[in-house]
């Protein structure tokens, strides 16, 4: 059956659309990890001879999320462009009749649709893309945005159409229109693109014709597919180390749930090129969850953690996170809270009521930590200097990837003020300034995502706190309750501490060893405390 010029489907997308509903029977299909295995044939497959082949495209480098744009066209499309240079065969898949749909949304799943499908229906689509794939050649969907003008940039010569083309769509073009089950016999021959495209697809799985007609086609191309459970390269191992082993390969997203197309393009490069956290994954939280101990190191009168030299304090925080694992689906990481600067009864020759670590001073502890496989939070208790000008003095440690960074507001204090006459606050533009210093530098030294820890335990040491700034992608803030005493004012304090917080924080507990009474056990601390607090430390 032969056309005119101009395939006739943009033109006529209103009609054409209407019968897309019945295809979307297919949202929520499983897709399998297909990798395109082709090898041993060239792109220059047919040259020389009349044998037209398929010539495999050659990405941007810059990740790209499918349908991301407003002005991006049908998913399947878009796909087909960056993974395609020629292809003389398509595969349409063609909406029944008499159906509604709505605009696709950016996800490739159409909003206010009808999704019931006739059986036969729904076997045409299947049988699409299993021949798309296996034929090595693009899936598009009829009705689509610029499907026509994909066709005509293919150089198509034959489509091979599945599903009823009588509702209101007429093929028109210079190319052979088979109808899928009667005519596949009759493909003309061909060359195959080869072996596999230089691209890496994530998916959170097919919702939709579209979207899994864009799977298709990336199945197509011989692209390494993955099907992820979240929509963040950096939160599993198995992804990371997938794109650090096709590192120069572009990475395309489809899917519910993947970001904008700047946020995903740092995040794969994260996932690229920074080391992963102890127990796996670039993301602090939820992929585990930390019990530290709490101190300076060789002084027992500031916590746990100086109670030891350094490689008994690695044993005991190790069997100390042991004892919480039984109560928590998520690895139990141990960690150090390391108390950097700490306050002082005495001004100092500075003046500030602070005394500072030297980093030489720290180094042996971050060193024995991270070969350890143990997370180090850097703690500061800065007196009457600011938080930022001490979190400074620590940026040569705060470039390595297992160390954080902890505020204590408790001991900054105002003009005048002095520790244990009052207690000292912090507005929440100073911690804004250390966040975004923090953000910046672990953007720029390729770092995993990092602890970014403020202690608390009452409402009035952050002042303005619901104008914390929580959009930095590269830190993870933890509001730390590190108040003592009886069990019930200490969960008190816990439930105060949450009214009007930020979903996009993440809630710690103190357990103090001598304060408390008692002190708590690991299953009280993660059966009894609510919600079950993400970083857990011992004073």
């Amino acid at each position: 059956m032969r056309g005119k010029s101009g395939f006739g489907l943009d033109t006529r997308r209103g009609i054409a659309a209407s019968g897309l509903t019945a295809l979307l029977v297919l949202t929520g299909c499983s897709v399998p990890e297909v990798t395109g295995q082709r090898e041993g044939q060239s792109l220059e497959a047919g040259a020389g001879s009349d044998v037209p082949s398929v010539r495999l495209a050659s990405p941007g480098a810059a990740p790209v999320v499918i349908g991301a744009r407003d002005d991006a066209p049908g998913p399947a499309v878009e796909t087909s462009r960056k993974l395609f240079g020629a292809s003389p065969v398509a595969v349409i898949a063609v909406p029944s009749s008499g159906q509604e749909t709505g605009r696709q949304n950016a996800r490739g799943k159409a909003d206010n649709v009808n999704s019931s499908q006739e059986p036969g229906r729904q076997g045409a689509a299947q049988e699409a893309r299993r021949v798309a794939v296996e034929r090595g050649v693009p899936l598009l969907v009829a009705g689509q945005d610029g499907v026509s003008r994909e066709l005509e940039r293919l150089g198509v010569q034959t489509v091979l159409v599945f599903g009823d083309d009588n509702g209101g769509w007429q093929p028109q073009g210079e190319f052979d229109v088979l109808h899928g089950r009667e005519d596949i016999d009759q493909l003309p021959a061909f060359e195959p693109g080869s072996g596999k495209a230089a691209a890496v697809m994530l998916t959170t799985g097919a919702k939709g014709l579209p979207a899994t007609a864009a799977l298709a086609t990336a199945e197509a191309a011989g692209a390494v597919t993955r099907t992820v459970e979240k929509t963040d390269p950096r939160a599993s191992p198995d992804v990371i180390e997938l794109l650090k082993e096709h590192r120069s390969k572009p990475v395309l997203a489809i899917g519910e749930g993947f970001t904008s197309p700047a946020e995903f393009t740092e995040r794969v490069e994260v996932a690229r090129n920074s080391p992963q956290l102890p127990g796996g994954g670039q993301l602090a939280f939820p992929g585990r969850r930390m019990v530290a101990l709490y101190g300076h190191p060789g002084t027992a009168s500031l916590g746990a953690l100086g109670e030891q030299e350094v490689d008994a304090a690695v044993e005991r925080v190790k069997a100390l996170a042991a004892q919480y694992q039984p109560y928590s689906d998520e690895p139990v990481i141990p960690a150090f809270e390391i108390i950097a600067t700490i306050a002082t009864a005495a001004a100092g020759p500075d003046g500030d009521y602070s005394k500072e670590s030297s980093v030489d001073e720290l180094k042996p502890w971050v060193d024995a930590a991270a070969e350890a496989g143990v997370y180090v939070v850097l703690d500061l208790q800065p007196g009457r200097t600011d938080f930022l000008t001490q979190a400074k003095r620590y940026k040569e440690l705060l470039k390595r990837p297992n160390v954080g960074l902890a505020l204590d507001p408790e001991w900054r204090l105002g003009p005048g003020q002095q520790h244990m006459v009052q207690i000292g606050s912090v507005d929440a533009s100073e911690v804004n300034r250390v966040s975004a210093w923090l953000a910046e530098l672990t953007r720029k030294n390729d770092l995993p995502q990092k602890v970014f820890l403020l202690h608390q335990f009452s409402p009035y040491m952050i002042t303005n706190r619901d104008q914390l700034n929580l959009g930095h992608d590269e830190i993870a803030t933890v509001i730390h309750a590190d108040g003592h005493g009886v069990p019930g004012s200490k969960q008190q304090t816990y439930s105060v501490l949450q009214r009007g917080l930020d979903q996009r924080t993440w809630m710690g507990w103190k357990n103090f060893i001598d304060e408390d009474t008692p002190t708590f056990t690991p299953e009280r601390t993660y059966t009894r405390v609510n919600p079950k607090p993400w970083f857990v430390s011992y004073q």
